[in-house]
C-alpha cells in the first residue's frame, strides 16, 4: 500500500516538474507517506444502529452485548451532556422469571412460549442444555429445572406480533416481526421512503410496547430507575457475539 502511494507521488512530481526523482528523494517521500498513513493504519470503522423512544424513555440499541450498548451511551453522553441513561434493572431477575415460567409451563399475560430455550446448571462448571424446536411445556424441561438448572434464555412470542429470544441479561435476540406487522406496514404506501418511514414507525412502536410489557412481567424496574432516567435496552437485532453460538437474524427496517 505504501509503495503504491510512493509511486503515485513520484509520478505526480515527474509529470509536473518534468524531471526524474532520485533515490534519496524517493526515500524521503516514502518516509513522509509512512508517517502520514501510520495513524490510520489501525483505524476500524463500525456501525451501530439505535433509536430513542422519547415517549417511553427507552434507548433501543442494536447490539448483542451490553458493553457495546454502553459504549454507544458513552458517546451520546459526550455529544449530548447530560445523558443519564443506564442499562435496565428489573425487580425480578430475568433468569428467575424465565425459570418460573418454564416450571409452570406458561408465559406471562401477553406472551406465549415459543420453541427454544437454554438451561444452565448453577455450579461453576455446570452443564448447559440447549433446546431447539421443542415443546417448552414438556416434562423433560421441568425435570431439568427440578435438578437445579436455571433458564438463561427462552423463546417468546408477544401478542402474535413479535417473536424473539429473551436472555438472562435482559437482551432481546433474534427479533422477528411477524406477518401481521409486515402487512400493516406494506398497506401504507408503495413508495420506498414512505414505506421505510411507516415500517420504522410501526415496528418501533410495537417494540416499545413489548419492552414495557416485558419489564412489567419482570416486576417493573428497580426503585432507583423507576420513573427516572432513560434506560438503554440492549435489543439485539443483529448478530450476537461469536461466543454465544447464535445465528441471529431479523426483519427490521433499520438494518
Amino acid at each position: 500500500m505504501i509503495r503504491d502511494f510512493v509511486e503515485l507521488k513520484v509520478s505526480e512530481i515527474e509529470d509536473k516538474e518534468l524531471r526524474k526523482v532520485g533515490r534519496k528523494e524517493k526515500q524521503a517521500i516514502k518516509e513522509q507517506i509512512t508517517d502520514d498513513l501510520l495513524p490510520r493504519a489501525f483505524v476500524r470503522t463500525s456501525r451501530m444502529t439505535a433509536y430513542l423512544d422519547t415517549q417511553r424513555g427507552w434507548l433501543m440499541v442494536d447490539s448483542g452485548t451490553a458493553s457495546k450498548a454502553e459504549a454507544l451511551v458513552s458517546k451520546l453522553r459526550e455529544a449530548l451532556p447530560p445523558f443519564p441513561a443506564a442499562l435496565p434493572r428489573t425487580q425480578i431477575a430475568p433468569h428467575t422469571a424465565m425459570t418460573d415460567w418454564l416450571a409452570a409451563g406458561e408465559a406471562p399475560v401477553g406472551f406465549e412460549l415459543d420453541a427454544d430455550c437454554e438451561l444452565k446448571d448453577s455450579s461453576e462448571n455446570g452443564a448447559v442444555i440447549r433446546c431447539t424446536r421443542m415443546d417448552l411445556t414438556a416434562e423433560e424441561i421441568r425435570q431439568h429445572i427440578a435438578t437445579g438448572k436455571q433458564v438463561t434464555r427462552v423463546g417468546l412470542i408477544w401478542r402474535e406480533r413479535i417473536r424473539f429470544v429473551l436472555t438472562d441479561q435482559l437482551q432481546l435476540k433474534r427479533i422477528q416481526f411477524l406477518d401481521v406487522l409486515q402487512e400493516e406496514a406494506s398497506r401504507v404506501s408503495d413508495d420506498r421512503e414512505s414505506l421505510f418511514e411507516a415500517t420504522f414507525t410501526l415496528m418501533s412502536a410495537e417494540l416499545g410496547e413489548l419492552v414495557d410489557e416485558l419489564v412489567e412481567a419482570l416486576g417493573g424496574l428497580e426503585e432507583s430507575q423507576a420513573g427516572g432516567s432513560t434506560a438503554a435496552a440492549p435489543v439485539a437485532t443483529s448478530s450476537a457475539p461469536a461466543s454465544s453460538g447464535d445465528n441471529t437474524s431479523s426483519d427490521v427496517p433499520w438494518d
